[in-house]
């Protein structure tokens, strides 16, 4: 994230939303996954597929927690878009 471009300071306001929530949050969760995905060395493109994968996840039930959808959606991100 580069600067004050509005997408910097709305995910770093998603950021510390997510990380004061996360403690009280049930595992099903989607900040969970953002926070994962957050925390990985990804480049943006990789970044927003992984995302929209763990969502897709959650929504669809595929995993039982968010962290899990996070964890795969950093691990298939890497694999598609290296």
């Amino acid at each position: 994230m580069e600067g004050n471009s509005t997408s910097a300071i709305v995910a770093k306001a998603t950021r510390e939303m997510d990380e004061s929530l996360a403690g009280v949050m049930p595992s099903s969760w989607h900040g969970h996954a953002r926070l994962i995905i957050a925390d990985s060395d990804l480049s943006n493109e990789q970044r927003e597929f992984a995302t929209r994968l763990s969502e897709r996840l959650l929504d669809k039930g595929k995993v039982a927690t968010a962290k899990k959808a996070g964890a795969l959606g950093v691990t298939h991100a890497r694999e598609k878009l290296e």
